[in-house]
Order: structure tokens, then C-alpha cells, then sequence
């Protein structure tokens, strides 16, 4: 059971079931008062897995809310769920907050926000959606049934040499991108069985060029990897950015691994958040997060260390941003890969007129 807001019956979030994203967020953003907010308490269902409520991504079953707005009980299906930017006023102030929201959606149209704990308000602004691509949350919490982590098997570098994750032990050093060699915190493992909603993305030898990864790189679907290109500093100045595994698979060679019957994914966290090479790429240790932190002890049993690694390594892009950076750098792509293609097509017809120009004989029948 859980406290949520109901801010209404509003249009649908998601439009499109045979994927895990949000095509119209525009539907619940905007601003509410006391009078258009009330708070339920909400019970929600976990038929498929125990502690996870799942939606109907990829026209699968899903799992229900239960509610009451006083005229009755109402079931409905999970049908979305996002996090979003938001300003909110809390009771008895009049000066805005900027906070993270989760925003939970039915198929009835049932409209639920959650606030982090503590907070009471009296106005609520919802602003871009920070993060899509979830498949489910926490019954008790707002995370995601996706958290970071990655596939065990995966290499990390560590200042002895490559390592593979499921053999790293707290107190063990990692090396880092900004802070050297690091130790290991906290470290837990887990089985998963593969399914549309949990299978991880996998990026496939070179996908991200220059041979990155040296290995088939298989992480879960939120997980952060930081990806550079050309086109990051034109958009954000910067060599690199982080984008979500899921949203890569737009690009060649990224693609959900839904091979195997089950998955064994491993979180891995440092006294800061921090990027760290997995298979010659760039990725993120656990972001531990209030959101992050519900969903892994619900998984895994334990809570992670609390007071650490809270501030992100890197700024944390809106879906839209990360969309519109994997777009352009397809695009980009593409264009080279054109480029590369009529290169070679001039490079063959030449080395064919050159052939032609040194043997006449073969191409003119000479007159008697």
C-alpha cells in the first residue's frame, strides 16, 4: 500500500505498447493546485514477480492498482510509469521547489504522482520527463524494475589488470575516470528471468566505434553509459554524455538479448558515483538514489551503504536530450557510412578506367 496523488483522469502517456516509452508526455505535464490534487492510498499488484508492478509494454499482461476516490474501489491496469522535473510549493511556504517525481498511469487514464518521502504540498508543476523506458516500479517504492547493474561476465578495469565484475569484492580497487583507483563499497548479485521487460541491452564489438567495447557489453536497460562523440560537444560542450542503455538500440549493434532463460546482473557501488571501463566503454557504478536504494533491497535483501555516492559523476540528461543525441549521432553515422560507401565505389571505377587505359586492346576492335 502506498500514499500517491491522483491528479485526474488525463490523456494517455503512452501510445504505443509494443515498446517501453512514453510518446506523449505533454499529457500530464502542466500545473495543479490543492483543488485538482488528492491523496489515495493505493495497493498494487506484483502477480508476476514478487515486488515489482509491471505495465503492459510490449502487449504483455500487467499488473493492477487498486484505489478509492470515495465512491468505491477502482482496478485498473498499470499502463506507464516515467520520472519528471518538477517544481512543487510545499505546505506552508510560498517559495518554489525543484524536484524529481515519479508519475504513474493506468490504462483508465487514473493519473498518480509520488513525491520523495516527507514532502506535503499545495501546487505541483510537472515539467519534462527526466527518465522513460521503465517496465514496471517497486510496490513499495517509485523505482523502476530496472536498475543499474551490470551482466555478470562483464570485464572492469582495475589497476591489476581487467577483471570480470562477479569476482570484484568490496574493498577492491576499480579504476576510474576522475578519481584514479577506487575501492569497492558494496557489491550484490542477482537472477532475473529473461522477458521483454527485463532483458539487458547488449552492445555489440565496435557499436560505438573505435572498437568500443573490445567485448559484447550486456548491461541493464537504465544503465548509464557515458558516450562519446563529436556531436556531444556541439551539444553540451562536453567530449561525452550519459545516455541510457535502452535508448542506444536505436543505433546498429545495440540490441535486447533475449537469449538466454535467465539473467545474472551485479550492482557495483564506490564511495562516489563514478565512471568506470566495462569492456573498454564508459559506464556508471550505482547512482544510490533514494529510487535506486528501494528497488535494489527489495531485489537483493540489503540496503546499500546510505550517505555515499548520491551527486552524479556527469550531469543527468531529460529523455528528450538523450533521444536527440543518439538521433543525430545515427545520423551522423549514416552519413559517413555513405560517404565510405561512394569512396569506395569512386576508388573501384577508377582503378577500372585505369585497368581500361592500359590495355586499349581489350575495349576497341582496331579497324583492318
Amino acid at each position: 500500500m502506498a500514499d500517491l496523488i491522483y491528479i485526474g483522469v488525463l490523456s494517455p502517456m503512452d501510445t504505443d505498447e509494443s515498446n517501453n516509452t512514453n510518446e506523449n508526455p505533454g499529457a500530464v505535464q502542466g500545473t495543479y493546485d490543492e483543488t485538482q490534487m488528492q491523496v489515495v492510498s493505493v495497493s498494487m499488484s506484483d502477480n508476476f514477480d514478487p515486488g515489482i508492478t509491471y505495465n503492459d509494454d510490449f502487449n504483455m499482461a500487467s499488473d493492477t492498482f487498486t484505489y478509492d476516490l470515495g465512491a468505491g474501489p477502482i482496478t485498473s491496469g498499470l499502463d506507464s510509469e516515467a520520472r519528471f522535473l518538477a517544481q512543487v510549493v510545499r505546505a506552508a511556504t510560498t517559495t518554489p521547489e525543484s524536484i524529481e517525481i515519479s508519475v504513474y498511469q493506468l490504462q483508465n487514464g487514473a493519473t498518480f504522482v509520488r513525491l520523495p518521502d516527507g514532502y506535503k504540498i499545495n501546487e505541483l508543476t510537472i515539467q519534462s520527463m527526466s527518465a522513460d523506458g521503465f517496465d514496471g516500479i517497486n510496490t513499495n517504492s517509485s523505482s523502476s524494475s530496472t536498475v543499474v547493474c551490470f551482466v555478470a561476465g562483464t570485464w572492469i578495469e582495475t589497476p591489476d589488470g581487467p577483471r570480470k565484475i562477479e569476482e570484484i569484492r568490496v574493498g577492491d580497487l576499480v579504476l576510474t575516470a576522475d578519481h584514479g583507483a577506487q575501492p569497492v563499497r558494496w557489491t550484490r548479485r542477482w537472477t532475473v528471468r529473461t522477458e521483454p521487460k527485463t532483458a539487458p541491452v547488449s552492445i555489440a564489438v565496435g557499436a560505438l566505434g573505435n572498437g568500443r567495447p573490445f567485448a559484447p557489453l550486456k548491461v541493464s536497460r537504465q544503465h548509464r553509459i557515458f558516450v562519446t562523440s563529436p556531436v556531444a560537444r556541439h551539444m553540451f560542450n562536453d567530449s561525452g554524455a550519459f545516455v541510457a542503455a535502452h535508448r542506444l538500440t536505436n543505433l546498429p549493434g545495440v540490441t535486447f538479448d533475449l537469449r538466454a532463460k535467465s539473467v545474472d546482473y551485479v550492482h557495483i557501488l564506490c564511495a562516489s558515483h563514478e565512471l568506470i571501463s566495462a569492456n573498454g566503454v564508459y559506464a556508471e557504478t550505482l547512482l544510490n538514489s533514494d529510487l535506486s536504494r528501494s528497488l535494489v533491497s527489495a531485489r537483493t535483501g540489503t540496503d546499500p551503504p546510505d550517505g555515499m555516492a548520491r551527486i552524479p559523476v556527469r550531469p543527468l540528461l531529460s529523455a528528450r536530450k538523450q533521444k536527440q543525441f543518439v538521433g543525430r549521432i545515427a545520423e551522423r553515422a549514416a552519413r559517413r557510412a555513405t560517404a565510405a560507401s561512394n569512396k569506395r565505389i569512386a576508388a573501384s571505377l577508377q582503378s577500372q578506367v585505369t585497368a581500361l587505359a592500359r590495355h586499349p586492346a581489350h575495349t576497341a576492335q582496331r579497324l583492318p
